[in-house]
């Protein structure tokens, strides 16, 4: 006959209880299970409840896909990064940068209406062989101002140029609105497959922009 013992909280059977492995394995793996949910419901719950920043839409924007061109026209796709290049042959220095692309209408490197496509190194990088890239300061001339081979390096990086444009311009002779204009034409390459992310990601930063109160 169940004896019902007088301590709190005591249920007695009457009958001696013994251990079983395969119950405790079962009730282990249920609590282990419970609490698991419980914990990843609890995480999720905080990331869902925690709005999106400026930060997450630019760490979004770097995950999304960029072709790299390289100097002798390789090519290579991965997610943009902070370096804003690719390390292909860090033994040769080898370097690939985001794509560019020309839009001027008469550019003799157009073929089937695809816009030329080149990259737009930035002078003073380099790559070590180990990896590790190094973005060296300009020589200054010991008459004050960039020697005279930095400073041909930095003017021709300010003024973007198209590379198949080039060989059909006469620089020496064209106006300043003209330059402009052959300056103008040369934009960032977005991959098709990544422009409908990064119209996505511009309109939540718009929005998010818009939603934060004017400084007074």
């Amino acid at each position: 006959m169940p004896v019902i013992g007088s301590g709190v909280g005591r249920i007695s059977s009457g009958i001696s209880p013994k251990f079983s492995p395969t119950l405790f394995r079962e009730c282990s793996w249920r609590g282990w299970t419970a609490s698991a949910l419980l914990l990843i419901v609890g995480c999720t719950g905080s990331q869902q409840a925690r709005p999106r920043t400026s930060n997450d839409i630019f760490l979004d924007r770097l995950k999304v896909d960029t072709l790299f061109l390289a100097p002798d026209g390789e090519r290579i796709v991965r997610p943009m990064n902070p370096d804003r290049l690719v390390v292909i042959d860090a033994a040769t220095g080898k370097i690939a940068w985001p794509a560019n692309q020309c839009t001027n209408p008469d550019c003799p490197g157009r073929v089937d209406r695809s816009p030329h496509l080149f990259p737009w190194p930035r002078p003073f990088v380099s790559v070590q062989a180990d990896g590790t890239v190094l973005e060296r300061s300009p020589l200054m001339a010991a008459g004050g101002g960039l020697t005279a081979a930095d400073q041909k390096l930095f003017d021709n990086y300010a003024e973007q140029k198209c590379p198949a444009c080039l060989k059909k311009r006469k620089p020496a002779s064209e106006s300043a609105q003209q330059r402009q204009q052959y300056k103008d034409w040369c934009l960032p390459y977005v991959l098709p497959s990544a422009a409908q992310r990064l119209t996505e990601l511009d309109l939540e930063l718009q929005q998010l922009l818009a939603r934060r109160p004017a400084r007074k």
